[in-house]
């Protein structure tokens, strides 16, 4: 649970056998190679799942020119999922994909890594 966090506190709030509605993603999305020439994404938390899924596949064809642009936003540095995955495809796509970390949190031991 953040402290912060609305719905944490929500969830941790919920009792065994309780119910959430949940809806999402609105819409569906279907990206063809070369649809646009800038990508720019937004994720936060685990939402950076299908963002990098994406991300992958746009870099991974040979054929597909277009530059991805992924803001990825996290309470602290050890929340950042696919940390390691994100930045090898930094390094192996430097030209085409820059990825900007937000942190709610800084420690001092984020910069020591």
């Amino acid at each position: 649970m953040y402290p912060q966090g609305r719905m944490s506190h929500h969830f941790r709030e919920l009792q065994v056998g309780d119910y959430l509605a949940v809806k999402g993603p609105k819409g569906r999305f279907r990206y063809q190679p070369g649809q646009v020439r800038v990508f720019g994404m937004i994720a936060g938390g685990s939402g950076i799942t299908p963002m990098f899924q994406v991300a992958r596949a746009i870099l991974e064809n040979p054929n597909d020119k277009t530059k991805v642009h992924l803001i990825y936003a996290n309470v602290s540095y050890e929340d950042i999922l696919l940390r390691e995955e994100l930045e090898t495809l930094a390094e192996r796509y430097s030209s085409h994909f820059n990825v900007y970390y937000v942190l709610n949190q800084v420690s001092c031991l984020s910069y020591a890594k």
